[in-house]
């Protein structure tokens, strides 16, 4: 595959043992300012020191110039599933990353879309037999796939610009490629480090609003998730 892959940390290189076990070894490692020796120290085969989130993204995707695809990873990935039907029944498999992003480049290029996804949940409840693939739905930034183009992360965001980048998407190309059979299990939320070091309740406010500036009725609040939102964009109608 012509991908260039890389993993987007920070203050986790406890991490990079068992991350480049289930990636691989040639994943280059974007890590925030002085992390760098930690992160070699751990066994992390390349690593560039590059700062804040939206900043490393950036970097990542000028340094994959010279590849087809890039694809950036959060450091706490601990297994992928194929989600299928028998009967009645949804059924679970492992599958590892190599045979994903082979999925999702096969598919992308199929629907011409630039940016690839899996589903935001482990749950296999929630997959839709019906809807295997999502168009014009939120692409989690903690594994996404993305086909050389000119879109960049907006930098004024520190928070929710997996929000912003698949709606940069959606107005330019006309959707996403959102596998949502994909079923990834990540552990961000009990894990110390990442984006849970900085995330405060003042923080998610001021990113939500910044995007709702931005993107006006397309982003409206989650009622269920305090400081979460969601994508409001109504599917054309099926003629």
């Amino acid at each position: 595959m012509n991908c260039y892959k890389a993993i987007v940390s920070h203050k986790r290189s406890d991490n990079v043992e068992k991350m480049q076990n289930l990636i691989g070894n040639d994943v280059v490692w974007y890590v925030g300012k002085d992390e760098k020796k930690d992160y070699l120290d751990a066994g992390a085969k390349k690593v560039i020191e590059s700062g804040a989130l939206c900043h490393s993204r950036n970097m990542v995707l000028n340094d994959a110039k010279k590849f087809d695809y890039s694809v950036q990873f959060s450091d706490d990935l601990k297994r992928l599933e194929k989600v299928s039907v028998l009967g009645s029944k949804k059924i679970k498999k492992e599958i590892t990353v190599d045979e994903v992003l082979k999925e999702m480049i096969n598919q992308m290029e199929k629907y011409d879309m630039y940016l690839g996804a899996v589903s935001p949940t482990n749950n296999e409840f929630y997959f839709s037999e019906t809807r295997p693939i999502g168009f014009r739905h939120f692409c989690l930034g903690d594994l996404h796939l993305i086909r050389k183009c000119d879109l960049k992360f907006d930098e004024s965001l520190t928070l929710k610009e997996d929000y912003d980048y698949t709606l940069q998407h959606i107005k330019k190309f006309g959707g996403v490629c959102r596998l949502n059979y994909i079923l990834p299990t990540f552990t961000h939320r009990v894990n110390k480090g990442g984006a849970v070091a900085v995330r405060t309740e003042a923080l998610e406010q001021e990113n939500i609003k910044l995007l709702k500036k931005k993107w006006g009725s397309l982003i409206r609040d989650n009622p269920r998730r305090p400081n979460e939102i969601l994508l409001n964009i109504k599917m054309p109608k099926k003629k």
